[in-house]
């Protein structure tokens, strides 16, 4: 994986590519240059990038990685970084339960290297927020069980931990991968309530240490961890409000059933766990990253033999049951509109905002992960025979060659026209890894030392063949060489482009965000939240008064135009709007999608209140300095006139003319401006929006209240060793 790092290359495939890197490349340029990244001037004429949160601006390691490191190295460092955090939090959390180190390591192998974690490379933040799981889920196991040592000390520093890796995963911006981080951790809290004492480091602990649960915070029950988790909240209020304002402003603020299950996996798709080349392009759907539930061989029969064989757990017990109530869950969840929580997740605030429910398949993996490693720990010991765990893996391998005889007759045509059965080989790969596992866990099972190096083995090998194998990870180029390769308007990046005005639904492949990179600004975009906007932009109309000086000829563009192209091809449009016009005769609108195209452009502007305007010449405008979320303009009028600013309205804009703060009109639908009076005057627009003001207090407030509990913590330590 880290091979295109060394050879000074960058993963480009999919969304990495398409929107992460851009977004990076702006965002490394505003730290290098001291500007402010929370409003990007690149994208929907202006967006507010803070509040779409993938880009994780208020991070300490994207702020570490982005402004000391070439954005190639730095992006790469993102990629991968999380993949060792991952690995070693998922082993520190096994041995916490006290399984021997090679069957912790399997674990952490096993969730670190899945078929989730390997397919979903593309969402770079959504792998990082699920790094911390493992981590957050010792910080709980810490604060919630009395461990030998120094109790209170142990209790306060696991309590900071869960507040500082909470606010973590929030400032990364991927919500709905917290929202699962949080299933699994108050899932394990209750495991725990239940069973407090249920692992080998508490089965020695005398009364007296027990009676350390007893005292704040270490008081026992959820409280402590609501309240830890609470102020990580506090903490990342700088992503939350900008992300809560965001979700207002987009075009999620309401949302209906058939969005909320848009990307629910398809029952079919759980024949993967033992058919993972069943399907052509794998699952059944055509986003195969997405619907991915592979989790490996060897890692599934593991965890079934484990399951089945769990009345001989002992202490694992507990963690056996939780793991296969969490694979339940996740099954559950991922199953979206399919399965039996879908009104349920209708019914919760911001979750019912998220799409792909199929995501939550990664609780599955997690929890196979964990009853494999359980299972590899058991596996071979005298005591240990299980033969219902065996029967259970060999159906599973009658299940397997059943799918590869059946599924061809079974499956053909059944979704859809699309054959979706893949080639002979490959069907058959699936019963042939099903099989060799099994045939190696049976043996291990019996003693034979080497089956179990075999064993892991192969887990290794058909993880990686599996994960490696998908279509992202051939894709990387120099950083160059891939802004050099965007297919690119024949002209200087002056104006404003638009590239994808397809239809909602309709097949276009789009050139996602990747000309950002060669300085270009987009009227549209791809973002997850993409803002609410008043103009249609597939009209030309919107694309002229937004600026544009090149479109994608997309859905019949250039037949309005009047111009011969061909579909897909750059079309100019050489009238639009200049960045910055006075006006001198404004009309009121309450449809500016439908007057936009009925007026004179380039003489008369659309408002949403009455103003009189002193007829004659409009004036001029100059721009004076055009930094991301500040426009500063030289304003010469000969009565009073409106302005007009081609960047997105946002309620965050604030305006001040010769220093006094006036109000911000919108104007043409979609953007700013403000009534100047006559004469010369310096207009100076800046973004500063109220949820980021009050986040950034509440962010250092909570930041506060952590330093202070911690220190209040030392204090009243040294206090009682000194009496």
């Amino acid at each position: 994986m880290a091979v295109p790092m060394l050879a000074g290359h960058v993963y480009t495939a999919d969304d990495l590519g398409a929107f992460h890197l851009p977004m990076r490349s702006f965002y490394a340029h505003c730290l290098a240059a001291g500007d402010a990244f929370d409003w990007s001037p690149q994208m929907y004429c202006g967006f507010y990038l803070t509040g779409e949160g993938q880009l994780g601006g208020y991070h300490p390691l994207h702020l570490l990685l982005y402004r000391f490191l070439p954005l190639g190295m730095a992006f790469d460092l993102e990629c991968l970084i999380s993949y060792p955090v991952l690995l070693l939090g998922t082993y520190w959390f096994l041995r916490r339960w006290r399984l021997p180190r090679d069957a912790a390591m399997f674990g952490g192998m096993a969730f670190t290297f899945c078929g989730f974690m390997l397919l979903h490379f593309v969402h770079v933040n959504a792998i990082e927020v699920v790094a911390h799981l493992p981590w957050l889920l010792v910080a709980i196991d810490v604060l919630m069980r009395n461990p030998s040592g120094n109790s209170a000390n142990r209790k306060m520093l696991a309590g900071a931990a869960i507040a500082l890796l909470t606010a973590s995963q929030l400032l990364l911006g991927y919500p709905q991968y917290v929202w699962f981080s949080l299933l699994a951790e108050f899932g394990y809290a209750l495991l725990l309530l239940r069973n407090p004492l249920a692992s080998a480091e508490n089965s020695n602990c005398t009364d007296g240490r027990r009676s350390a649960l007893r005292s704040w915070p270490l008081t026992p029950g959820p409280w402590p961890l609501l309240l830890w988790t609470s102020l990580g909240f506090a903490i990342a209020a700088v992503q939350l409000l900008p992300s809560w304002e965001a979700l207002g402003e987009s075009s999620r603020h309401a949302v209906d059933a058939s969005f909320r299950n848009w990307g629910s996996l398809h029952p079919l798709n759980l024949v993967q766990f033992v058919a993972p080349y069943l399907f052509s392009n794998r699952v059944v759907g055509q986003n195969t990253h997405e619907y991915g539930c592979y989790a490996g061989s060897v890692t599934l029969l593991l965890a079934v033999w484990c399951v089945f064989g769990q009345k001989h757990s002992g202490r694992l017990r507990p963690l056996v049951w939780g793991a296969t109530a969490t694979a339940i869950l996740g099954v559950a969840f991922a199953l979206g509109g399919f399965g039996p929580l879908a009104n349920l997740t209708a019914w919760l605030p911001v979750v019912n905002r998220f799409r792909f429910p199929c995501r939550a398949i990664v609780l599955v993996h997690f929890a196979l992960a964990v009853l494999a490693a359980i299972g590899l720990a058991k596996l071979g010991r005298p005591t240990e025979r299980n033969l219902a765990g065996l029967r259970a893996i060999w159906l599973l391998v009658g299940v397997s060659v059943a799918l590869a005889i059946g599924g061809p007759i079974l499956w053909s045509g059944f979704v859809g026209e699309t054959p979706i059965i893949a080639a002979a080989p490959l069907v058959w790969a699936g019963p042939l890894l099903i099989g060799g596992a099994a045939l190696l866990v049976t043996w291990t099972a019996r003693g034979i030392r080497w089956a179990r190096f075999a064993l892991v083995l192969l887990a290794a090998v058909d993880l990686g063949i599996y994960g490696m194998s998908y279509a992202v990870y051939p894709w990387t180029m120099a950083l160059s060489e891939f802004v050099a390769t965007t297919d690119a308007p024949p002209s200087p990046p002056a104006k404003r482009i638009a590239v994808d005005l397809s239809e909602p639904n309709q097949p276009f492949v789009h050139l996602g965000d990747r000309l950002l990179l060669s300085g270009w600004r987009f009227a549209d975009g791809y973002a997850g939240l993409e803002p609410a906007r008043r103009l249609d932009y597939r009209m030309p109309a919107a694309l002229r008064a937004a600026g544009v000086g090149w479109a994608v000829n997309v859905d019949g563009l250039a037949r309005r135009l009047g111009i011969a192209a061909s579909a897909g091809s750059w079309i100019p449009l050489n009238d639009s709007l200049p960045r910055a016009q006075l006006f001198s005769h404004a009309t009121v609108s309450a449809d500016p999608a439908h007057d936009i195209g009925r007026i004179a452009l380039g003489s008369t502007a659309l408002v949403d209140q009455l103003v009189q305007l002193d007829p004659g010449p409009a004036g001029t405008v100059e721009i004076l300095d055009d930094r991301p979320g500040s426009i500063r303009l030289h304003v010469d009028a000969p009565a009073e006139r409106l302005l007009f600013v081609s960047e997105s309205f946002h309620p965050g804009w604030k305006c001040s003319i010769d220093g006094k703060p006036t109000s911000v009109w919108r104007v043409n639908g979609d953007f700013l401006g403000c009534l100047c009076p006559a004469g010369t005057s310096e207009v100076r627009f800046e973004f500063r929006p109220e949820s980021l003001r009050y986040g950034r207090l509440l962010s250092a407030g909570g930041l506060g209240l952590l330093m202070g509990l911690v220190l209040l913590n030392g204090f009243r330590r040294r206090r009682h060793r000194t009496a």
